[in-house]
């Protein structure tokens, strides 16, 4: 609303000035909002929220391929302080090592693949009295070849740290510790 002119000396009534005022007021809160929810919208989201997006997403692919249930992601966009997403992001990044862990499918190099379909079709869980875990190994095998924080059985160790006492095994051995070979 535009204030009226006055004539020269003409005092302006007192609840004119201040509804004109108030007007004037709210009209540019109203313009301040929306030139901050425009900015907030075209404002790129920080790189810490794209990562977090990004391994979720992978965590998500792995879960599936596995058959794990989807872990649950809830309010990923919602606005959080940087401190709290780069939490999130470690958070998110151990479920997916995790995960990569278990999806031996895809990293596993194709001549252990064949040694371990040879040697227990594949069975990670395999366990007898003398063999045990997806490499058959010996008992005696998985007691000198692995770490200290690895379970004590080789059934019980994940694929991946399977994996890496067979490569402790191989490094000294060759593929001589196995009865099938990769070729």
């Amino acid at each position: 609303m535009v204030p009226r002119p006055l004539a020269e000396g003409v005092q302006p009534e007192k609840g004119e000035t201040i509804r004109t005022r108030l007007i004037a007021a709210v009209a540019l809160i109203a313009l301040i909002a929306l030139l901050v929810v425009a900015v907030a919208k075209s404002a790129p989201r920080p790189p810490v929220v794209e990562k977090l997006a990004k391994t979720i997403t992978t965590t998500w692919k792995c879960q599936d391929r596995i058959g794990e249930k989807r872990t649950k992601a809830g309010k990923v966009f919602a606005k959080h302080s940087i401190s709290y997403r780069k939490w999130q992001l470690k958070t998110w990044q151990a479920r997916a090592e995790e995960c990569r862990q278990w999806d031996w499918q895809t990293w596993l190099p194709s001549q252990w693949k064949t040694v371990i379909q040879c040697e227990t079709q594949s069975i990670r869980r395999q366990y007898n009295s003398s063999y045990e875990g997806a490499y058959g190994f010996a008992t005696s095998s998985w007691d000198a070849f692995r770490p200290a924080s690895y379970p004590s059985n080789a059934n019980l160790a994940t694929p991946w740290q399977q994996y890496m006492v067979a490569s402790r095994i191989h490094a000294r051995y060759g593929f001589s510790g196995w009865g099938c070979k990769p070729y």
